[in-house]
């Protein structure tokens, strides 16, 4: 039934979910108790307090939720400050320069029949505008991911002035989501542009969640970018009370040259050298999803009693998703419809092959043929029901390629098969 609702195995999801919150050790303070009670390498301030029985020290030291803690938070290089300054409820930037900065993110859904029109008659206007003029600067950031063979991410920008291109950068940003290098394009360009004498910024980006988030201190994946996004737009603002800041939404290969460029830029830089290998937050609960699936993928094709001896193993459910589920898209609309669905994969359903198993003191004969009614007997024999393929056997119906279109069919065509209605008498 699991593989048939999409939902995992329940002792996967909560190891998962142990795993996820071990992560979440990277995010505490310095100071906080449970660092103090890891091992090296995580690190811990003079204001932590003193442990009695830091971890490894007690009898059940393998038992101890801090091992999971102390194995899942290791994958995560990344750092927050959850207790800074620019975090600070009410002093935020977005709080104190509310009216000088604004988010152009007003814009049909990409691909839609306005979306073109909206392009051209809004959007390049707007931002021709904006990067012929002399007072401002106009940076356009974007961000790349290659997710195989080894995951890598790549971060660029370039800056416009006046017509003319000031600068252009691009640096590879290890293991790490779109969303995560998108970040990190935007606090690099932000970090040229306040070191410009200019009366405006505009952020030019394809990731509208990136430009909601680039000046939100508070904690999230690639927190410590946007502390520091918000400490320089901070000092630039200060410097003159005219000064304002713009962001704009911009899609993707939609045809403008300079998102097109720095996309360019982006794809390169995800193959430069890195220093040291980085994990973003982000990628890290990515990786416990993946790994996830892969044990439910193995469990399910190497453990013949998971999903039960009985399972009809169609290809659609190899592997098991816990997206969505082939079943719950072609049935999930109506509940007898789903109910004779899981009965003919299952095998758990009235026909003769149950009773003789459970009620064998009950008919198990098919009323139409004479013989015993079995879900071989009613998907490939039975009069009763019409068919439009000839098998020998279950396990040639269920390797040919088209066998879950043929059994959604079979059901939808032979509305009696697998109910009470059709059952032995």
């Amino acid at each position: 039934m699991e593989v048939l609702a999409a939902l995992p195995p329940i002792r996967l999801h909560i190891e998962k979910l142990v795993n996820r919150t071990g992560l979440r050790a990277n995010t505490l303070m310095a100071s906080h108790p449970i660092l103090a009670a890891l091992p090296n390498p995580w690190a811990c301030n003079h204001l932590a307090p003193d442990v009695a029985f830091p971890m490894g020290t007690g009898p059940d030291a393998e038992a101890s939720p801090l091992v999971a803690v102390d194995f899942a938070g290791r994958v995560c290089t990344e750092q927050f400050a959850p207790l800074h300054i620019e975090a600070r409820p009410g002093g935020r930037v977005v709080d104190t320069y509310e009216s000088r900065l604004r988010w152009h993110l007003d814009h049909p859904k990409k691909g839609s029949e306005n979306t073109d029109e909206w392009i051209n008659t809004i959007l390049k206007p707007r931002l021709t505008e904006a990067v012929n003029d002399r007072r401002a600067v106009t940076i356009f950031c974007d961000g790349s991911m290659y997710p195989k063979p080894r995951c890598r991410t790549g971060a660029a920008y370039r800056a416009y002035r006046a017509g003319r291109l000031l600068t252009r950068r691009g640096i590879a940003c290890g293991r790490g989501t779109s969303y995560d290098a998108e970040m990190i394009a935007g606090g690099m360009g932000l970090a040229f542009a306040t070191q410009q004498d200019c009366d405006t910024i505009h952020v030019v980006a394809d990731n509208e969640a990136a430009l909601k988030t680039l000046l939100e201190p508070s904690l999230h994946s690639q927190q410590l970018v946007s502390v520091v996004a918000c400490r320089n737009i901070r000092e630039w603002l200060e410097k003159d009370a005219h000064r304002r800041v713009e962001f704009h939404w911009c899609p993707s290969h939609e045809g403008l040259q300079w998102n097109e460029q720095v996309d360019k830029d982006a794809k390169e830089a995800a193959n430069l050298p890195l220093e040291k290998d980085e994990c973003s937050l982000a990628h890290a609960r990515h990786l416990l999803k993946v790994q996830l699936c892969a044990d439910w993928r193995e469990e399910y094709r190497a453990t013949r009693d998971y999903a039960g001896r009985n399972f009809l193993r169609l290809r659609a459910f190899d592997p098991p998703s816990h997206i969505s589920s082939p079943a719950l898209k072609a049935f999930g609309h109506s509940r007898t419809a789903m109910a004779r669905y899981c009965r003919a994969v299952l095998n758990h359903a009235p026909i003769g092959s149950f009773r003789r198993r459970f009620f064998p003191d009950q008919p198990t004969d098919c009323p139409e043929c004479g013989v015993l009614q079995d879900r071989e007997h009613i998907l490939l024999k039975c009069k009763r029901y019409r068919r439009w393929w000839r098998l020998r056997g279950e396990l040639q119906f269920v390797q040919r390629l088209g066998a879950y279109k043929d059994l959604a069919g079979f059901l939808s065509e032979n509305e009696s098969a697998f109910t009470f209605g059709d059952a032995p008498e």
